[in-house]
Formats: structure tokens, sequence, C-alpha cells
């Protein structure tokens, strides 16, 4: 429960961080291998593709033959120009260049840089074209559209790699719960030892408060564990070489006084809500065993959800949507990493928050004075 997300955010932050790294080496040493067919037409694209030091080009390969080329990983692109392209570039009419490849490399670099070099010809064949026309180039665009993104570099980044965190904080936050709130309820069970406690003189409140108190602390101190770990983390990019500026620059944000203490008093009436669910099914459960079999189907539950606001695009915190349990915590954490969060929405989530908590601790207490329940 401590170790594991102790561990994981300084492995999943340098180990993504090493990952790119090789990979991005491997990839500038890496030759393309380009079959070329051009049939003679194109010497200018030829002499292009040959001054660009990563093109290997492949001569005398039949048409037929690209395809079982590029499946057994042969070639890396094929090139095939028009018999005629000459004639109809001459004419001005439109020849082709069929470009072929396989989609089966996530970062499509040999396609990348071979459509870069067929644009660069396009360009300069059209060029030629307008000034044997006396045609202005500018001619061809009527307006200029600047974009421009007012958005901060910590937004644009919280709104991709923040969508993550939150997930993973209620993950450890509910995984934090689930163990101690099993053993507490349905491991009293087995192990006799709830009827000692409840012939203690301690009222049912004073015992349900000690086991509750006992499953929220764990899940806090799971969710602390796991801010920890995301500073070991960023402490290791840090000194991790090709880390860009910007991704440093959310890192250390996250780790602000202010935003620390805002996630945890996001996490606190979620946790005391997984709390009260955890030991309400561990209380109801006869066995460990079917109190574990209880609370695995409640984990979907949770992580439905947490997923859907932490992942899903064009989901964003509203009044509507502070509403909903667990998702509302997934959302306004979102914002919290950005630095976007609306008062009144994070007014609106806590209230719904601790007012789902106490739903849950209602629940709980009442399962709890029941005998019937208690000695099943």
């Amino acid at each position: 429960m401590l170790i594991f997300p102790l561990l994981m955010f300084p492995m999943l932050m340098l180990g993504i961080a090493s990952i790119e790294k090789n990979i991005i080496e491997k990839e500038k040493l890496k030759d393309i291998r380009v079959a070329y067919i051009d049939y003679n037409q194109t010497p200018e694209l030829l002499d292009e593709f040959n001054n660009h030091n990563k093109f290997k080009i492949i001569f005398n390969i039949e048409s037929d033959a690209i395809e079982s080329m590029l499946e057994s990983d042969s070639i890396d692109i094929a090139i095939i120009v028009d018999k005629d392209f000459k004639e109809k570039i001459q004419s001005m009419s439109v020849p082709s260049i069929k470009l072929l490849y396989k989609t089966s490399d996530d970062l499509k670099i040999a396609n990348k840089k071979a459509t870069d070099i067929l644009e660069w010809y396009s360009e300069k064949i059209l060029t030629k074209r307008l000034i044997d026309l006396n045609i202005d180039k500018n001619i061809f665009n009527p307006f200029d559209v600047k974009e421009t993104d007012i958005a901060s570099s910590r937004e644009k980044l919280a709104k991709t790699i923040g969508g993550i965190l939150p997930y993973i904080f209620m993950i450890f936050c509910f995984m934090g719960t689930t163990y101690p709130g099993i053993d507490l309820g349905a491991g009293e069970k087995e192990r006799g030892t709830l009827e000692t406690l409840l012939v203690a003189p301690a009222t049912y409140h004073e015992i349900l408060i000690g086991k509750f108190g006992v499953i929220c602390l764990s899940g806090l101190l799971s969710a602390l564990v796991s801010l920890l770990s995301i500073g070991v983390g960023v402490y290791g990019i840090q000194i991790t070489e090709n880390i860009p500026q910007e991704i440093l620059a959310f890192a250390s944000d996250i780790l602000q006084f202010k935003t620390i203490l805002l996630l945890l008093s996001l996490l606190l009436p979620t946790t005391m809500f997984f709390s009260s669910l955890v030991l309400s099914l561990s209380i109801y459960a006869k066995s460990f065993k079917e109190a574990q079999s209880l609370i695995q189907p409640l984990s979907i539950a949770v992580i439905f959800p947490v997923a859907i606001g932490s992942i899903i695009p064009g989901i964003t915190l509203n009044y509507s949507t502070a509403m909903i349990p667990i998702l509302n915590i997934a959302l306004s954490s979102k914002e919290v990493i950005a630095g976007t969060i609306n008062p009144l929405l994070l007014l609106e989530v806590y209230l719904s928050a601790f007012l789902t908590a106490m739903i849950g601790i209602y629940i709980c207490s009442y399962l709890f004075k029941k005998e019937s329940i208690i000695f099943r």
C-alpha cells in the first residue's frame, strides 16, 4: 500500500524520459530505406532524397514487389512516379506520385520526412508554373489567419499530463482504504475478535469512529505517499538530460504548497466516502473472502467516473458535473493542477463531496448498529 505508490512515480517519470530519449537517439541514427521508381522522370526530386543523408535509396525494384517488401519490413517506404510525369508537368496537368508505407510505426518518422520533401518539390513546381504564367503567388492567399493560443504552458500540459494525475491519486486513495477496511470488518468477524470488542466499555459510535478513522487515515496516507513519490520523480527528471523545460516547470508547479493543499482537501471527503463504502461492505460480509468479492465490483464503479473525468476530453467542471460524486473530484483536481479552478465551482464540489461522505457514514453507522448484520 505504501511502497508501491512511493516507487511508481519515480519509475514512471524516469522510465518515460529514458525511453523517449533512447527512441529519439535511435531514430536520429536510423537509415530510411526507400524503394524509388521514377522511370527517370524526377531527377531533382531524386537529388533531394540523395542529399538527405538519412535516406537510403533502393533502385531496380518491380512495382509488384513493393507491398510484399513493406510487409516483410525490407523497406520503410516506397515512391512510385507516373511514367508520363514530365509530360504532364510540362502540359500543366496533374500527375501523381504514390507514397506507400505501412502504419505499424506510431512515430511515422519515415513518412513525415518523405512527405516534407514531396511538399517541397510540389511547391517548387507550383512556383515555376506561376512565374511562367506571370501570376503573383499571393493571389491565392486572400487573407492570413493568425492563431493565438492564450492558454499558459501549465494549462496546456495540465489538459494532457495533468488529467492522468487525479486518476492515479484516486486509485491509490481507494487502495489505501480497501485493505484495512476489509480487515477491520470482515477480518475481525473471522478472527472472532469483534464480539470481544463490542463487550468493551465503549459505545458503538466510538468503536465505529476508531475503525473509520484508521481506514480514512490509511487512504490519505496513500495519497500523501503518491505526492511524495511525484516529488522524487520530479527531482529525478530535473537531473535527466533532454527533458523540455515546460514539463519541468509544470512538475514544479504541482509541488507548490497551495496546489498540494487543495488536492489533499479534495481527497479528504473522497477518502471519507471510500472509507464508509468499504467499511459498510466489510461489516455486511460474512468473511474476508466475501468482503473482497463485494468490494471488487466497487473498484470498477470508482474507476469508471474517475477515468471519464481524467482521460476523456470535452468533459469539464461545471455546475452540473460538480454535483456528481467522484467525477467532480477528478474534474476539480484537474482544474487545480492547471491553476484554473473556479472558486464557486470548488465550493460546490466541497459541499457535494462532504454531503456524499456524510450519507456514506450514516449508512455505515446504521449497518454497524444492527446485530443481525454484524453477526451474520
